[in-house]
């Protein structure tokens, strides 16, 4: 016979710190298993309505406006249809999206949208290192660099413009520069004039900027203003940008985990 092992009752006391990163890590993972275990199918379906509105003159429907400390943003898996995640964070989303018929958003699908995402995936900023910045060389190279184009429309613009764009759909690229007032030295940002593979030609307004923390993977923030209204005046999108600029430029290093990547 084996004896029977003796069994303590001594409590173990932990550090209220350990407690909270606990719960913090718990949920994370609890999120992660949910993603899993409830992964969007052809039938899954949902009801998305915005949190508010989004900045006179545009009034944009709101749909993500996370804090700067959210340890638990939004995914693309959490909202948008017709597009495979690939890992990103979303902080901020305002649009008038259509919706897909289970109730997601359509990816893409609105005339105006403001968007700032993050991403830890390696091959993404691998990605980043080459092609966006061979843009942002292209675009410090135009010789339309000095175009001041905040009076102008959407459509006064793309009538200057080829109608279809290079085999990355991009039809021009220019620098925003401090005219503009919405640059910052710790990132790149740029005037992006490209053409879908359907639909109308665009303008995306991009800003890119790349932090680390000691022994922590790169992150890779990305704030994007996008337009196809021809009427839509620019100076109104600077502005509009310039703002999500200011408050998210700063936003702190902290490693987001729970990501669905397809």
């Amino acid at each position: 016979m084996f004896a029977e092992p003796e069994v303590s009752t001594q409590r173990l006391t932990l550090p209220d710190s350990f407690s909270c990163e606990f719960k913090v890590k718990e949920s994370i993972l609890r999120k992660i298993f949910d993603k899993i275990m409830g992964r969007k199918t052809s039938t899954t379906s949902i009801i998305l309505t915005p949190i508010g509105n989004f900045r006179p003159p545009f009034n944009l429907p709101l749909w993500v406006h996370a804090k700067n400390t959210e340890q638990l943003p939004a995914t693309y898996d959490d909202l948008f249809w017709y597009i495979e995640p690939l890992g990103e964070y979303i902080y901020f989303l305002a649009g008038d999206f259509e919706k897909a018929g289970n109730g997601y958003l359509a990816f893409n699908s609105a005339n105006i949208e403001a968007r700032v995402e993050v991403t830890f995936e390696a091959d993404t900023i691998s990605v980043h290192r080459i092609d966006d910045w061979r843009r942002q060389e292209r675009a410090s190279q135009n010789p339309q660099y000095g175009t001041e184009l905040s009076h102008m429309t959407l459509g006064e613009v793309l009538a200057q413009l080829p109608e279809e764009g290079n085999s990355d759909g991009i039809v021009n690229v220019m620098p925003l520069n401090q005219k503009y007032q919405c640059v910052s030295p710790a990132g790149m940002a740029r005037f992006e004039f490209f053409k879908p593979i359907s639909g109308p030609r665009e303008l995306r307004m991009i800003f890119q900027a790349l932090h680390q923390a000691p022994d922590q993977p790169e992150r890779l923030m990305t704030i994007q203003v996008r337009s196809n209204s021809t009427s839509q005046n620019i100076g109104d999108l600077c502005q509009m940008f310039s703002h999500l600029i200011a408050e998210f430029n700063d936003l702190p290093y902290q490693k987001l985990e729970g990501a669905i990547r397809m």
